[in-house]
């Protein structure tokens, strides 16, 4: 299971920039709003925080490779919204009907997505998060 990325950063891109860098119109970009393939509206705001600037970069990518609508849908409604994922980070395998990372590397996880990895890994057992815990502690007393 591939999660968004919604680590906040101080950096914002302007809205215009924004929607040259995407290559679609304002316009467009509201439809998908409206539509729900976008969790903001860029009509009501002036810059775009991080997150937000690669959902729409995700989205416009996979509107412009996608012609029908409902693969669209389906394709979407296998990720956890707002679709903050880096396009050229992530695929849709065919073979397990799973969106995927392609070759992530692990300073390529943020905090967060390591934290849901390894809490998922170590569900339901215990030897095995209490070792990540002392991984981690061991971590913390060498810096």
């Amino acid at each position: 299971m591939i999660h968004p990325n919604l680590q906040e950063t101080f950096f914002t891109t302007p809205k215009l920039e924004a929607i040259k860098y995407s290559g679609v119109k304002e316009l467009i970009i509201s439809q998908w709003f409206d539509l729900n393939y976008l969790s903001f509206d860029i009509s009501k705001i002036n810059e775009l925080s991080e997150p937000q600037f690669i959902e729409l970069m995700f989205i416009s990518k996979l509107m412009s490779n996608i012609d029908n609508k409902s693969m669209i849908v389906y394709l979407l409604s296998k990720l956890e919204k707002p679709y903050s994922y880096r396009y050229d980070k992530v695929y849709f395998n065919v073979f397990t009907n799973e969106w995927e990372y392609k070759d992530k590397k692990i300073e390529d996880f943020t905090d967060e997505e390591l934290m849901v990895i390894v809490i998922e890994k170590a569900n339901d057992d215990k030897e095995l998060l209490e070792s990540y815990i002392q991984q981690i502690e061991e971590k913390i007393s060498e810096l």
